[in-house]
């Protein structure tokens, strides 16, 4: 299968597919399992996974897959919602970071939301008033592990579109 990364904290399921029904990987570390078709995979350090599958027939085939580790973690916001169902929009976190302040503005610079929850959204509401489709600048601070066990600060700006 193609190269996973994993970010601090993260697991991956591995998926292999083919008609095996039988299946034995390695190494061991970092798998939750060796005989089962999907282990849970969680390595501390780059590692490729060989998997050997055999079928009802005794017919064997192995494939590898390499799982790279990075140990920063990553912070992104989408430049669009189109709030509704319950929609939110908020940040997109791959491994670990706390969350000092999630600051979302209006064109005039009214603050509009502000959250240091870090799995808490934006619904496109301002005092409970739905706000008019357009453009508003958002701001983050957070904190998350760095390369060789340092801090990393996270400062971004941008734009979100509002669509209705």
């Amino acid at each position: 299968g193609p190269t996973i990364t994993l970010y601090p904290g993260d697991t991956v399921q591995m998926n292999p597919t083919g008609n095996c029904l039988y299946y034995q990987w390695s190494p061991p570390q970092g798998l939750s399992a060796t005989n089962v078709s999907n282990p849970l995979a969680y390595p501390l350090v780059n590692t490729r996974y060989y998997a050997t599958g055999t079928t009802e027939f005794g017919c064997e085939t192995m494939d590898s897959v390499d799982v790279i580790v990075t140990m920063e973690t990553m912070l992104a916001m989408p430049n669009a919602f189109a709030p509704g169902n319950g929609e939110k929009i908020k940040l997109v976190k791959r491994g670990e970071a706390e969350l000092k302040s999630l600051r979302i503005y209006d064109r005039w610079g009214v603050l509009v939301f502000e959250s240091k929850n870090i799995d808490e959204g934006w619904d496109g509401r301002y005092k409970g008033t739905t706000q008019p489709m357009g453009v508003y600048v958002y701001q983050v601070d957070a904190v998350g592990p760095g390369p060789n066990g340092t801090k990393r600060t996270f400062r971004k700006n941008g734009n979100i579109s509002l669509i209705r």
